[in-house]
C-alpha cells in the first residue's frame, strides 16, 4: 500500500489513527534523515506501511 493513498483512507475511516502514523512517519524520517541511514528510512516506512495494512 502506498503511503500517501493509506492515509488519505485511514482519514476518512479513522482519523485519530491517521493522526498518529502522520507523527510517527514525521518523527522517524526526521531521526533518520538526520542519522543520514537510508536503512532507518526503509524500516520505518515497511513498518508504518505494514501498521496501516492492519
Amino acid at each position: 500500500m502506498e503511503i500517501s493513498t493509506g492515509l488519505q483512507s485511514l482519514a476518512a475511516t479513522n482519523p485519530e489513527l491517521m493522526m498518529e502514523i502522520t507523527t510517527e512517519l514525521q518523527e522517524s524520517m526526521t531521526a533518520a534523515a538526520e542519522a543520514e541511514d537510508i536503512e532507518a528510512v526503509c524500516t520505518s516506512l515497511d513498518e508504518i506501511s505494514a501498521k496501516m495494512a492492519g
